[in-house]
Parts: C-alpha cells; structure tokens; sequence
C-alpha cells in the first residue's frame, strides 16, 4: 500500500515537471478547442433554437431515462 502511494505521487511529480517544460517550449499536447458552428460562436449557439434542439434530441436518444428542460445560467 505505501509502495502504491509512493508511486502515485511520483508520477504526479513527473507528470507535472513535464507539463512545465513543455508549456516553457510552448508545445502543447492538447489542442485548443473552439466552438464554432456554421459561422456561430459559443454564445451564438447558446441562443440557437435548432442547435439547442439538436443537442438536446441526440443527448435524450444516448442516455436512458434522461430528461433535459431548462437552460444554462453560467457562463463558460
């Protein structure tokens, strides 16, 4: 059990001594994500009827039991 503890946090360490030195060379292994819809940007498609439509239509088909009503007040 101590052994796992120790080797949790060591690849924590590792982990995040290699995050800092690829962010140092400016090298990212994640791409940036961007919302962007035929021209519309994240709050355009907040307030898109048919994207909202689309979304809640394929979320409702893919998890039984599942219900969407209401709307998003937090921003990002």
């Amino acid at each position: 059990m101590q052994l796992n503890k120790l080797a949790l946090a060591l690849v924590f360490c590792l982990g995040y001594i290699t995050s800092d030195i690829l962010n140092e060379i400016n090298f990212s292994l994640i791409s940036p994500v961007k919302a962007d819809v035929a021209g519309m940007d994240y709050y355009d498609l907040r307030t898109d009827y048919d994207f909202k439509k689309a979304v809640k239509y394929l979320i409702e088909d893919m998890v039984e039991d599942c219900n969407i009503s209401g709307y998003a007040d937090r921003e990002g």
